[in-house]
Parts: structure tokens; sequence; C-alpha cells
């Protein structure tokens, strides 16, 4: 339970970055902390893989939440801001979406 928490305060923290975003630089250009908190979440994951051995079908959402935020740094200059603002919010939804279906799952069994 205790790694689904982290998982969901760094996607939370991933979240108030992108949501704060006011230009499409800022989208583009992410700063280092924010990269590193994203290796934080995959390591993580990892550790989560790892340690339980049953997989759901919402395991690998993430990646797809990953492959939203990574996208605007290559393909940031040919894209509006409004496109670019909506992948990473799709991209930070589905960072934060793993973690809360598995906690809801864990105090659902756990009853």
């Amino acid at each position: 339970m205790l790694l689904n928490i982290a998982l969901i305060i760094i996607a939370c923290l991933e979240a108030s970055y992108y949501f704060r975003a006011e230009d499409q630089g800022t989208l583009i250009f992410v700063p280092l902390k924010v990269n590193l908190l994203l290796l934080g979440y995959i390591v993580l994951q990892f550790l989560k893989r790892i340690i339980f051995k049953y997989r759901n079908w919402w395991d690998w959402i993430y990646f797809i939440g990953m492959i939203g935020l990574i996208l605007p740094v290559f393909f940031g200059e040919h894209i509006t801001y409004t496109f670019l603002f909506v992948l990473t919010g799709a991209g930070v939804v589905l960072l934060i979406l793993p973690p809360l279906l598995d906690s809801f799952k864990l105090l659902w069994y756990e009853r």
C-alpha cells in the first residue's frame, strides 16, 4: 500500500507541473526535477512488478502515460499548444490511474 501511495504522490506532483504549464515551452523543456520524478515513478513501478507477481489488466497503462509526457519533447515544435496540453494531461491521468486502481483493489479485497 505504501508503494501505491508513493506512486500516487509522484504522479500528482507530475500533474501539478503539467497542469500549471502556461506556454508551449514549459511542456517541451521539462526541468530536471520533473524528469527525475518520472524516473522515480518508473523505478517504483518496476519494484512493484518484482514484489507483486500478479498482473492486472491496468498495469500497462502507465506506459501510454509516459509516452504522452515524452512526445512533446520530440514533436513540440510542430504541434499546437492545445494539443500538447491535452496530450500531457492525458499522460498524467494515465500515470495516476494504475496506482489508484491498485489501491482500490487492495482496499476492496481487505474487507
